[in-house]
């Protein structure tokens, strides 16, 4: 998290094209950031200096650009990054220590059901769309892996 708010960097908003529909084989539609960022509820970050840049080649030697102008510029600016990517985390732990913040999808749902107060059903739909359209399941060593699976169910 940026301060202000949520923050995408530009490698990741040009990687962000399509979104799967609620059918497998169904058409991709495709997502544009520009009203997010035209409302100011997502900012776009570019690599802003040689210290950033230089993190970022690093990084890009083991990450795909996304991931590693991510990490880059959230270490250098001490913000949080919220990534599933097993690679990603991994490299972040190792290069940056267990405190460098780490969000997953898992931990952001539920702060979001229990901030929220949703309902069960409402807690279901929404889990079992994520599921559904990003194709996404916590792994096994998903801290909050339990509760997902017995929300969606």
């Amino acid at each position: 998290m940026f301060q202000g708010g949520a923050g995408v960097c530009a490698a990741v908003a040009a990687e962000t094209q399509f979104l799967r529909g609620e059918q497998p084989t169904g058409p991709k539609t495709r997502v544009s950031l520009d009203p997010l960022l035209e409302r100011r509820l997502l900012q776009q970050h570019e690599l802003r200096d040689d210290e950033e840049r230089a993190l970022y080649v690093e990084l890009a030697a083991d990450l795909d650009d996304g991931e590693a102008m991510t990490l880059a510029i959230a270490h250098q600016r001490g913000a949080a990054v919220a990534t599933d990517d097993r690679k990603a985390r991994r490299i972040a732990n190792q290069r940056f220590g267990a405190n460098f913040p780490l969000l997953r999808t898992t931990g952001i749902m539920h702060d979001w059901v229990r901030l929220e107060m949703l309902e069960r059903e409402a807690v279901r739909a929404v889990l079992g769309r994520i599921q559904t359209v990003a194709q996404f399941r916590p792994p096994n060593d998903d801290p909050l892996r339990e509760w997902w699976v017995t929300a969606v169910t």
